[in-house]
């Protein structure tokens, strides 16, 4: 009797040891299929900020070049709404990869955080943090945070929204995705939900633009104007001496109209240049530095030959 009992006894403990290894290999299985997100972009690769002389939008925002690169990130981590805030969002989670048919798949995220953090871009200070989490909770419960960060844009009210891209939550890789796109009104608390744009709440510039970049770009003064100064075009991921780049928002789509945005390296800053230095008080300073870039945000729909003359080395 007691040796059977002592069987049973070892059976019983045979079947927990393998239910306990059976568990185990599931989970460690189930682990395999998700890869872990962390962002380690945050308000240090911000070196400094200040506001021009001239337009409401002027603005200029240093950036740690070797740091960026360092982290694997490039110069779109930091979205700045020009006179305003600089938008940075941090999140931290897991993606599912989950596979289709015919090499189609859809992304699972599982986020334990998604906050867009909003810093005055006059003194680099804090002013609201925004749990995105939470807004998509309250308004698209069906949909989860995307991998995009927070875009700003100019309302036709004058306000400054915030815009995020959100997905529709996949049971299988062959689900077709829906995506939609989510506003923020920073001034009011206001949410708008778009399937797409023009977003007729926004701002639009892109008539103006299409002429700037037919002046600016078609006629090859920017061309020469790289070759005059010795500038070579900006990669915003790797480490570069000399260079620059432009872009001229519209507000289509969610940015701001009318401003044309500067990214150069600030060993390509003009060593003289009353004009640039006088609108910007303080960037001088970062001329010569390498390593690091700055962006310039210039207002009021400037022409092709303003931009230039403003990075001419007189």
């Amino acid at each position: 009797m007691k040796v059977e009992k002592k069987k049973i006894l070892i059976l019983i403990g045979i079947v927990i040891v393998l239910g306990i290894i059976g568990v185990s290999f599931y989970f460690y299985k189930r682990a395999q299929d998700f890869k872990i997100l962390v962002d380690t972009r945050d308000v240090s690769l911000v070196l400094w900020t200040g506001k021009g002389t001239v337009t409401a939008e002027d603005t200029c925002v240093i950036q740690d070049m070797y740091e960026i690169v360092k982290r694997d990130l490039n110069l779109e981590v930091i979205h700045v709404f020009p006179g305003k805030y600089l938008l940075i969002t941090e999140r931290e989670g897991k993606v599912k990869e989950l596979e289709g048919d015919d090499y189609k798949d859809r992304e699972r995220f599982y986020w334990d955080t998604v906050e867009t953090h909003v810093y005055d871009v006059a003194d680099g200070k804090e002013v609201q943090t925004i749990d995105l989490l939470k807004v998509v909770e309250e308004n698209l419960q069906e949909y989860q945070c995307d991998r995009g960060s927070a875009i700003p844009a100019l309302g036709k009210n004058g306000n400054a929204f915030v815009r995020w891209i959100v997905s529709d939550i996949p049971e299988n890789g062959n689900q077709e995705k829906k995506t939609k796109y989510m506003f923020l009104d920073l001034e009011t608390g206001k949410i708008y939900v778009e399937d797409g744009g023009p977003y007729t709440f926004l701002e639009d510039g892109g008539e103006k633009q299409e002429k700037f970049e037919d002046e600016m770009f078609h006629d090859g003064g920017w061309k020469d104007f790289k070759k005059e100064n010795n500038l070579t075009e900006l990669d915003d991921d790797e480490i570069m001496e000399r260079a620059i780049d432009v872009y001229y928002s519209h507000g289509v789509s969610g940015d701001i109209p009318g401003v044309a945005r500067i990214r150069i390296t600030t060993d390509g800053l003009p060593k003289e240049n009353e004009k640039l230095y006088e609108r910007f008080p303080g960037l001088k300073e970062w001329q010569g530095k390498k390593g690091r870039v700055a962006c310039i945000y210039l207002g009021g729909y400037p022409t092709g030959e303003e931009i230039r003359e403003l990075f001419r080395e007189e």
